[in-house]
């Protein structure tokens, strides 16, 4: 059994990890800023910090042997920095405190030129472990599905909006959802694993659009099939908007 530290315990991942790792008989400590005692098991060390303060993290690194890397900054417009700086003081923490092995939860690695800063950030913070000297799992994963998930509440919403949904070109996009039970699998057989580095994609078995996971959802939830109503990107009107007008589409565009 292992000895595990797991960074940004309180959210949606990891909460159910520190209970996971938990009950495979590791010893586990559960590292957030405003983390309750109250909502972890019994038994579990609850280090309250700030993943940017270096004195923090190196106190709860020491004597551990597993990093569990959950954190995504993505409040502010310098997230990616934030995101970045995190990443590099947990790598060095670890690093000092002679850590076995990190483990990084990312999203899948952008290809081509139109990435959004937000994957761009979550593949570069991969980097940063992968560079350093400790052994680091990454762990890529597009879109996790469970119950409470922000993936699966957007479903939700989605499907029950109306009979029609809106569906602009991003709703085409394919990718490889993965259920939080296959990913919490993964996460906790990592703890008792030789260390190693190594960049593996978490993903289910079908690829499917975002479209296709609304029409699901409405399925399973026993609502009519959702119309998909075209949305296109309309070519900008070259006159100035009349004073006091908004820009936005009518009301009775955007389903409102």
């Amino acid at each position: 059994m292992s000895t595990c530290l797991v960074i940004g315990a309180g959210g949606y991942i990891g909460r159910p990890l520190v209970a996971a790792l938990v009950g495979a008989g590791h010893e586990v400590r559960a590292m957030g800023r405003s983390l309750d005692p109250e909502d972890v098991p019994g038994g579990v060390v609850v280090v309250r910090g700030d993943a940017r303060d270096s004195v923090a993290v190196a106190a709860a690194v020491a004597g551990v042997e597993v990093v569990y890397h959950l954190v995504h900054s993505m409040a502010g417009d310098d997230f990616v920095s934030v995101d970045d700086e995190i990443a590099r003081v947990v790598a060095k923490a670890a690093v000092e405190a002679g850590v076995r092995q990190v483990v990084y939860l990312g999203g899948p690695r952008p290809g081509g030129d139109d990435v959004s800063a937000h994957l761009a950030s979550r593949a570069g913070v991969g980097d940063v472990f992968l560079r350093a000297p400790v052994p680091a799992l990454v762990l890529q994963a597009s879109m996790i599905i469970g119950a409470g998930s922000a993936s699966l509440d957007l479903l939700a919403r989605a499907s029950r909006a109306a009979p029609f949904v809106l569906a602009p070109p991003w709703m085409g996009n394919r990718s490889r959802p993965v259920a939080l039970a296959d990913v919490l699998h993964h996460l906790v057989a990592a703890a008792g694993a030789a260390p190693r580095d190594a960049t593996v994609e978490l993903a289910g078995p079908e690829t499917v659009t975002y479209l296709d996971l609304v029409q699901r959802y409405a399925r399973v939830a026993r609502l009519r099939k959702r119309v998909p109503v075209p949305l296109r990107r309309c070519p900008p009107d070259p006159r100035p908007p009349p004073p006091r007008c908004s820009a936005r589409c009518p009301r009775r565009w955007s389903g409102r």
